[in-house]
């Protein structure tokens, strides 16, 4: 044999190649698997529909049986945070159905979550709107979307390749930068080791063994060293899913596996090739006299591990400001799940069209009016409750001023005595505000201690609501000002304002101005309150049978695309955040593994270039601090000044707090050191082993 593949960094590399390989291909095809269940293999979108939610239910249903193929959607399982999805299902074809679904319980691949299958009248509770995964074919898809439109049912197909499948899972999970880091963390692995080599091999060149026949001895010790190593991964890959989730998937994984395995080794047999044809141009006496051309890979290496530093700091970051927000809005999911009865509404759009107001169409009149009627009724039996937040940022603290608590755009919130006895908000005694007394023409405003001062302003702003009065949302007449209590509230109160219920964000407010409105301070047209509703979620009915039967009396019901449990669409997010965090912390391992590799080939052309005076200074007696001192230090201070460069610009990236971030680069710095200090020892010994040998 010509070659041997033995140099410990290139060795390390590959393993450390195969073990991210595993982990992002594990990772990304549970992502994949929770989107797109094994079997199917088209998606489409159901944007809006012109049929009530029974109907449209009974269009999917015939869409299924024309196609001959099934289809399904996700829903959220409202039992708790973290509970495995609900499918639906609309089953044109029994026999497939069976084999993929099993019995009315998904094998999904990941064990801590089992999906059930419901049958597609159950979807009803959820409402149609969504995403939706089927059985079919791209033309058999296309018999589905014929059917959907001709029964009114707007649809937006998603058209994706395996390929494209594949690496949005990737890049799904493991994220640009830190790929792109260990890409190069391993080539200059692959590259160091390549001119480490490259002495041995100058040598049998200058015994007559062409530059070929070295070369290829060379790729073929890697590729069999690589081989090993991966059916080393294969064999233990299969006994922990053997474990893990008794071999669900095991194809269509081990499938997903394969492609990242080959794609790894390609990118390293390429680098290693390209190394090889660089360094073949290298004189061969040079490289006897010991030249191997370490400087420029040094300064790469460096720069690598530098830059690799900064990486760990910043998804580490990232990570502990999802952990964060994640953490203050689960507080809110749990307010939501005391409130799982409560629904809020989608309007069709195609009957109510906001039309010119001079003809519109008295029956569209009527729907407004019926509405803000149900909606008062409701009101006065506890069983609706407002909460109209106009700021969509109203998740920070508002900037000083009494225009920070402007009542369309500002940090405000209207809401009525139902959400009141349901949200504690304490006055300035300390006691929970309650069941304000009714004002005709009139509200009540709880303003925070902290603006007192703007007291006069704030409330000639809220006295001139009056464009919630307008119709169709042009001015019909003049009002009068309204009334207007004052009630002071204490500060830094976080204010649980059920959140834009179509997407679920802001959901707290700090110390907003709180009007709080009664059907007696006739504030809103139907035409208003129907618009908020439909469109920001922000009336919720408490009881879902009890708001069905009055949007049935007054002809509501057939203008209403779905009636939904907000609770279940913050459950939903809040399972898609966590996903999102695991896989930032996953990063962050990633990272760490690239700061890894790249102090490892750092020390090891560190250790390369300076052996002969290492050894000397070993024995003589030289300690390792006073041996590697500097090589420590000037490693240390070019890591501090990377991460105090990026501290600020992270940190106010992701608005993290400022002295957590500063802690979290002394931490990120303690590990990279810790990290170089322990390679430069194992290098060292190293060399002092090789050292011995030759003597």
């Amino acid at each position: 044999m010509l070659s041997k593949f033995s140099h410990p960094v290139l060795r390390i590399s590959v393993l450390a190649g195969l073990v991210f390989v595993f982990v992002v291909i594990f990772l990304s095809y549970q992502t994949k698997d929770s989107s797109i269940p094994v079997g199917t293999r088209g998606q489409f979108f159901i944007t809006a529909t012109t049929s009530v939610p029974g109907e449209a239910i009974q269009a999917i249903e015939q869409a299924a049986a024309v196609s001959g193929q099934n289809i399904y959607k996700q829903g959220t399982n409202p039992s708790e945070t973290g509970a495995a999805p609900w499918y639906f299902s609309f089953v044109g074809n029994k026999l497939l159905h069976e084999q993929n679904m099993g019995a009315n319980e998904y094998p999904s691949f990941d064990p801590a979550t089992k999906p059930e299958v419901f049958v597609a009248d159950l979807l009803i509770d959820q409402g149609v709107v969504g995403a939706y995964v089927t059985t079919a074919d791209a033309s058999e898809l296309a018999r589905i979307i014929n059917v959907l439109n001709d029964a009114g049912i707007d649809t937006e197909v998603i058209r994706h390749s395996d390929a494209e499948i594949f690496l949005s899972g990737v890049f799904g999970t493991a994220a640009a930068p830190t790929l792109i880091a260990l890409l190069l963390a391993l080539s200059l692995s692959i590259v160091y080791a390549s001119a480490h080599n490259r002495r041995s091999t100058a040598i049998q060149i200058l015994h007559g063994y062409s530059v070929a026949r070295t070369g290829v001895s060379e790729v073929l010790a890697f590729t069999r060293f690589f081989a090993i190593a991966s059916f080393g991964l294969l064999f233990g890959a299969t006994l922990f899913l053997t474990f893990y989730n008794g071999l669900n998937q095991y194809a269509s994984f081990m499938a997903w596996l394969g492609v990242g395995l080959v794609a790894v080794f390609s990118f390293m047999t390429a680098i290693y090739i390209l190394a090889l044809i660089f360094q073949r141009a290298i004189d061969p006496l040079r490289l006897l006299k010991g030249d191997q051309s370490f400087r420029t890979l040094g300064v790469a290496a460096g720069v690598t591990q530098i830059a690799s530093v900064v990486l760990v700091y910043a998804v580490a970051t990232s990570s502990m400001a999802s952990y964060v927000s994640l953490d203050a809005d689960s507080v809110s999911v749990d307010r939501w799940a005391a409130e799982r009865g409560s629904v809020t509404l989608q309007i069709n759009p195609h009957t109510l069209n906001d039309r010119d107001p001079e003809r519109i169409d008295p029956a569209v009149r009527k729907v407004f009016r019926d509405f803000g009627d149900t909606y008062n009724n409701l009101d006065r039996i506890g069983a609706a409750v407002l909460a109209i937040h106009p700021r969509k940022d109203a998740s920070r603290p508002p900037a000083p001023g009494y225009s920070a608590y402007n009542p369309d755009t500002g940090n405000s919130l209207i809401v009525n005595n139902n959400y009141l006895a349901r949200n504690q908000i304490l006055s300035e005694e300390g006691d929970p505000v309650r069941q304000l007394p009714s004002l005709e023409n009139g509200i009540h405003l709880l303003i925070p201690e902290g603006a007192r001062a703007q007291t006069a302003k704030i409330v000639a702003e809220y006295q001139n609501l009056n464009w919630h009065k307008w119709e169709l949302g042009v001015p019909s007449e003049s009002y009068p000002p309204l009334d207007v209590s004052v009630v002071y509230t204490k500060d830094h109160q976080d204010v649980f304002n059920y959140g834009d219920t179509w997407d679920m964000k802001n959901w707290t407010q700090t110390d907003p101005v709180i009007a709080v409105v009664s059907p007696e301070s006739d504030v809103f047209s139907g035409w208003y309150l129907l618009t908020v509703a439909a469109n920001s979620g922000n009336v919720i009915f408490t009881d879902d049978a009890v708001f069905k039967a009055a949007a049935a009396n007054s002809g509501l019901e057939r203008h209403l695309v779905a009636v939904t449990a907000p609770a279940l669409r913050a459950i939903d997010d809040l399972n898609k955040r966590t996903a999102t965090m695991t896989l930032n912390a996953t990063n962050v391992g990633v990272s760490l593994l690239v700061l890894f590799l790249a102090i490892g080939v750092l020390a090891a052309i560190y250790i390369d270039r300076n052996k002969r005076s290492i050894f000397l200074k070993y024995i003589h007696g030289w300690n390792f601090l006073r041996t590697h001192g500097f090589y420590l230090v000037v490693i240390t201070m070019g890591s501090a000044v990377a991460l105090l460069l990026s501290t600020n610009a992270v940190s106010g990236l992701l608005r993290a707090d400022k002295l957590a971030s500063l802690v979290l680069a002394g931490v990120v710095l303690c590990i990279s050191l810790t990290g170089v200090a322990v390679a430069v020892s194992t290098y060292e010994s190293k060399m002092r082993g090789e050292n011995v040998k030759r003597t």
